[in-house]
């Protein structure tokens, strides 16, 4: 905490479960706030901010349980569009959207009495104040008024000066503030900005936080999913050998952690950086790393440790993870998807059938989500989800559709993508990511033959230190 009081430009470290946002980002928070600062937090995704504002919540109602340093029902604000949940738990820090229409509404009331006592005083009688006595209409004028007093103190920019937690995505912040020479944007008037899920975040979203002359701390795990790019490498690598317009799409994917390599680096380096894969420079960016994770059981964290972080990891979570492993062989595929995974998946839930909100069926491939949703019981529709949509959540049981498998197509075996270590092919993020989602249990349905003992894999360690077994009749 001290570093990232101290230093301008922080990034904090650390896997799923090791403090970042429950202990860290809110530690930090309290310190600042009890300071009389104001701050930004920023994740890159509506439900990436969500997450973050849950858990920060969480910490701040237990930390400061009286509100004597921060009254969280009015002193935090969420800036943009909450979904139907958030809003529901916690509408006290949800932006607005209705109140400047109902200040409209009571205005054009105020304006119709307003009239309607001119009128009277010119010998008229208003329909639609008949009945009334002037006493009565000014009895209603002082009424509306004091409504849409109170409206207008939930209208965002009166929030925006009370407020001393503002959280938001880049997107948001790109839209709402700018620099002081910036008369068509609003101010921000923070002393600090945080940015979670970092890794997740693209840089070019970021730079904008840096326009405002203040600290910032990022938070986040780069050795999990980066931001997502939807430009084909093949049409980055062109631009980049061709030199035109198409060189820079590589700062797409390049995450926050790159910031400052991008106002201090040349374009070179960048370049060189993207297409050999290695990490940002830091060499203003102060680090520290987190390697207790509350989330891991020690069995999980030996292999993410081995193949993934690789900087002493251990888990400390309550009890061990356990992982089964349901052997699934299919040798007719042709594309990414994997009826035999879909079969057997959707067997398991009609046995356990677990309630939908406490587990998660994750694959790396979008035809195999459809093939899934497609096959499953229909209450677990909204249980499928792509790993990238998974960042950032959690669930007691996670079913891991790995697809890829020794399947022949045209005579040739199928190239593995998203779910190798090995030759370029991202597998590394993704599965850790995946796996990381497990609270409880993790359950991975594959070509077990295919993928046991394969070298440098961490699907392949996975399974080999996970319980085989069978769906339909087995306890699992």
């Amino acid at each position: 905490m001290e570093s990232v009081l101290s230093n301008p430009l922080t990034y904090v470290w650390g896997a799923p479960g090791t403090g970042k946002t429950q202990f860290v980002l809110a530690t930090c928070l309290i310190s600042l706030l009890r300071a009389g600062k104001k701050v930004a937090v920023l994740a890159p995704t509506n439900n990436a901010i969500e997450q973050v504002l849950r858990g920060l919540l969480s910490s701040l109602k237990r930390t400061d349980p009286d509100g004597d340093v921060i009254d969280v029902n009015s002193e935090v604000i969420r800036l943009g569009m909450s979904s139907d949940s958030f809003m529901r738990d916690h509408p006290e820090v949800c932006e607005r959207k209705d109140i400047q229409r109902k200040i409209q509404s009571k205005s054009a009331s105020l304006e119709m009495c307003r009239k309607a006592l001119l009128a009277r005083m010119a010998g008229g009688d208003p329909e639609e104040f008949r009945g009334m006595g002037d006493i009565e209409i000014r009895a209603r004028m002082e009424a509306l008024e004091e409504q849409m007093e109170e409206l207008r103190e939930q209208e965002t920019g009166f929030r925006l000066k009370t407020a001393r937690i503002i959280a938001m995505t880049p997107q948001k912040l790109m839209m709402t503030f700018g620099p002081e020479e910036d008369e068509s944007h609003r101010k921000l008037e923070v002393d600090h900005i945080f940015i979670d899920e970092a890794g997740y975040c693209s840089a070019l979203n970021a730079l904008p936080a840096f326009m405002f002359g203040v600290p910032i701390t990022m938070l986040g795990d780069h050795k999990q999913l980066p931001p997502v790019c939807e430009i084909d490498r093949d049409d980055v690598l062109e631009g980049i050998a061709n030199n035109d317009a198409k060189r820079f799409f590589y700062l797409l994917d390049r995450s926050a952690l790159f910031a400052e390599d991008l106002v201090s680096q040349p374009r070179e380096v960048l370049e060189r950086s993207f297409l050999e894969g290695t990490e940002q420079i830091h060499e203003n960016t102060v680090a520290s790393s987190l390697t207790i994770s509350h989330r891991f059981a020690d069995n999980l964290a030996s292999v993410l440790d081995r193949y993934v972080y690789r900087n002493g990891i251990t888990g400390s979570a309550d009890g061990s993870l356990r992982m089964l492993c349901v052997d699934t062989r299919c040798d007719d595929r042709s594309d990414r998807s994997n009826i035999t995974e879909a079969e057997a998946i959707r067997t398991f839930l009609e046995s356990e059938n677990p309630d939908p909100g406490s587990i998660a069926v994750l694959t790396p491939y979008r035809h195999q989500v459809a093939l899934l949703r497609r096959t499953l019981p229909k209450r677990y529709e909204d249980s499928v989800l792509t790993v990238h949509r998974s960042q950032g959540r959690e669930w007691d049981t996670v079913i891991l559709s790995v697809v890829d498998n020794r399947a022949v197509l045209e005579g040739k075996e199928f190239q593995l993508h998203l779910t190798s270590m090995k030759d370029g092919c991202g597998g590394e993020p993704v599965i850790n990511t995946a796996v990381s989602r497990a609270k409880r249990r993790l359950i991975l349905f594959c070509d077990r033959g295919f993928w046991s003992g394969r070298d440098g894999e961490l699907i392949s360690a996975l399974v080999d230190c996970s319980e085989a077994c069978a769906v339909g009749g087995l306890d699992l």
